[in-house]
C-alpha cells in the first residue's frame, strides 16, 4: 500500500493539516489507502446538486391559482436518485447493484412511485456518503399541491426550456391547464383543449385526457382513448398519435420516456386493495399492462412485447414515470414495469409496489429479495 514506508506520526501530521469541511480533501485523503480511507470519517450525509431550474428557485411562499380551486396551490418537486455503491478495491469490475431513491428538498425519504407517505411510521432521512457512493439523478417529479391540504395534489409537466418555452401543464379531471410565468413571476393556470385547434378537428370534440409530458420541447398529452397531441413553445396544438382503444373502463394511459423514445403504458385494473379484499388476487385477476411506442411518422402507436424493451424497466407511479435500464441493476430482472397500488388496512393507506412481468403477463408484489429501491434506513 502507499502507506507503508510512512511513519506513523508523519500520517498524523498529515491528518491533523486537512480541512475537514473540504470534500476534496478527504476524498483525496481517503483515496490512498484502505488504512488512511478508515482512518477518518466520511464527508457530510448526501445532498441534492445544485438547483438549476428557475421553479426550483422561487420562494416557497409562491404561489399558483387553480381555477378548480378557491385555494391556492405551490410548486413541489422531488428527486429519484440511483445510487450504486463503487466495487471494492482491485476489484473494477465487479459492480453492484445500488437502489432507487427518492427524496424531497428536505432530505425526506418518500414512497419511491407515490407522493402519499401514508404507511410511513414517520419522516425518514438517508445518512448517505457521496464519496462511497455514486450518485445518478433519474428523474425529478413536480406536483402542484394545496397549501392547505398535502392530499389535494396534481402531477405537473415543466418546461426544461424554461428561458424561450416558460410555461408547466397538468391534466386533472380529465382537463388540461397552461401555465404561462409572467414578467411578474406568477403562474396562473387556464384550461386549453388541443381539439379547438382547426389541424385535431378530426377526432371528437369529448377527449378525456390522463397524462402529460414534456418531450423533446413539448408538452405532449394523451388521452383516455390513446389519442396524443403535442404543444410546442408557440403554443400550437398538433395530433402526433391516433388513438389505440374504445373501451376505457378501470383503464388508464401513462407517458413515459425512455431511451429517447415516447412510450405509452395502458394500465389495467383498480389502483387500491379495500380492507375486505385479497392483496394477491386483486394483482393477479386485475392489474394488466400493455406497452405502446410512439411511430412518429405515422402517427400511431406501435404495441410493444417484452422482448422490445431489451432490458429496460418501467417505473409507473402516481406523480412520476420514467425508465431504467437493467444493466444499471446487475442481477436484476429486465421487461418487466413496477407499478404503486395502495392497500387499505385498519383506515390507513399502505403504499406498496407491485410487479408486472410483460413477457408472461402476470402481477405480484414486489419480493424483498428483488427490490431496487432504498428501503427506509
Amino acid at each position: 500500500m502507499a502507506d507503508r514506508d510512512l511513519p506513523d506520526e508523519l500520517i498524523e501530521r498529515i491528518r491533523e493539516h486537512l480541512d475537514l469541511k473540504t470534500r476534496m480533501h478527504v476524498a483525496q485523503f481517503r483515496a490512498v489507502s484502505q488504512s488512511w480511507r478508515s482512518s477518518i470519517p466520511s464527508f457530510n450525509p448526501l445532498e441534492p446538486p445544485p438547483q438549476d431550474h428557475p421553479l426550483d428557485l422561487l420562494p416557497s411562499t409562491f404561489a399558483i391559482f387553480f381555477p378548480l380551486s378557491d385555494f391556492p396551490y405551490t410548486i413541489q418537486r422531488s428527486i429519484i436518485y440511483h445510487i450504486a455503491p463503487y466495487p471494492p478495491p482491485h476489484h473494477k469490475d465487479e459492480r453492484k447493484r445500488g437502489w432507487l431513491m427518492r427524496m424531497d428538498t428536505n432530505q425526506k425519504l418518500l414512497p419511491p412511485l407515490s407522493w402519499r407517505d401514508s404507511g410511513l411510521e414517520k419522516p425518514k432521512r438517508v445518512m448517505m456518503n457521496s464519496v462511497d457512493f455514486g450518485v445518478l439523478e433519474v428523474a425529478k417529479p413536480y406536483l402542484l399541491v394545496s397549501m392547505y391540504d398535502n392530499d389535494k395534489y396534481h402531477k405537473l409537466a415543466v418546461s426544461l426550456y424554461f428561458e424561450f418555452f416558460p410555461a408547466v401543464m397538468l391534466v386533472t379531471c380529465g382537463a388540461i391547464f397552461l401555465g404561462k410565468l409572467s414578467c411578474q413571476g406568477s403562474i396562473e393556470l387556464t384550461r386549453v383543449n388541443p381539439d379547438d385547434n382547426p389541424s385535431c378537428r378530426n377526432i371528437r370534440n369529448a377527449e378525456k385526457y390522463d397524462d402529460v409530458i414534456f418531450y423533446r420541447g413539448k408538452f405532449c398529452v394523451v388521452s383516455k382513448s390513446g389519442k396524443a397531441a403535442a404543444m410546442d413553445s408557440s403554443f400550437k396544438w398538433e395530433v402526433i398519435a391516433s388513438p389505440v382503444s374504445t373501451s376505457m373502463l378501470w383503464k388508464k394511459k401513462f407517458l413515459v420516456e425512455s431511451l429517447g423514445e415516447l412510450l405509452l403504458v395502458e394500465r389495467h385494473g383498480s389502483t387500491y386493495v379495500a380492507s375486505c379484499c385479497s392483496e394477491e388476487d386483486m394483482l393477479r385477476k386485475e392489474i394488466k399492462f400493455k406497452v405502446y411506442k410512439l411511430d412518429a411518422y405515422r402517427k400511431q402507436w406501435v404495441e410493444m412485447e417484452g422482448s422490445d424493451l431489451d432490458g429496460r424497466i418501467l417505473c409507473v407511479g402516481e406523480d412520476c414515470c420514467f425508465s431504467v435500464s437493467s444493466r444499471d441493476f446487475p442481477g436484476c430482472q429486465g421487461n418487466f414495469v413496477y407499478f404503486s397500488y395502495e392497500v387499505w388496512r385498519a383506515k390507513t393507506i399502505f403504499s406498496k409496489i407491485g410487479v408486472f412481468h410483460l413477457d408472461d403477463g402476470s402481477a405480484s408484489p414486489l419480493e424483498a429479495g428483488a427490490k431496487i429501491f432504498l428501503p427506509p434506513p
